[in-house]
């Protein structure tokens, strides 16, 4: 279980919780929450998509045992968003973040790679800039 839902285990489902994230993950990584002890939907911002999954969270918190549904079918794909993946691992690395009501959780954030800051335009141009001058 990624260090940033531990302190999810227990909480009361939260529908669009994960939406933005399995964008780019697929929805593998909240089923692998789940059987860690975490519901949730992955759900999108329309009245439908919220809708449909809010709707769904009584029937299913009363049927008992964990679930994760997807109700944003436009966006968030079973397989994810491979390209993104790629570029989140080449680009990213975990650090610290902090998470409202849960406070600071080692690992569950992302910060640009020290590589790919002083890789990036901005780094060069002042680069450029001071060497010029």
């Amino acid at each position: 279980m990624p260090e940033a839902c531990k302190p999810l285990r227990g909480l009361p489902t939260q529908p669009s919780a994960r939406g933005r994230v399995c964008a780019v993950t697929g929805i593998g990584i909240c089923l692998a929450m789940a059987r860690d002890g975490v519901s949730g939907f992955a759900a999108g911002f329309s009245a439908e998509e919220l809708l449909t999954a809010i709707a769904a969270i009584p029937r299913l918190s009363q049927e008992g045992g964990l679930f994760i549904r997807r109700r944003y079918p436009r966006i968030v794909k079973e397989e994810g968003n491979p390209t993104a993946m790629a570029l989140v691992r080449e680009r990213m690395e975990p650090c610290p973040s902090k998470w409202r009501g849960l406070g600071v959780i080692p690992g569950s954030g992302l910060r640009i790679r020290e590589l790919s800051s002083a890789a990036s335009a901005s780094s060069s141009l002042a680069n450029e800039t001071a060497d010029s001058v």
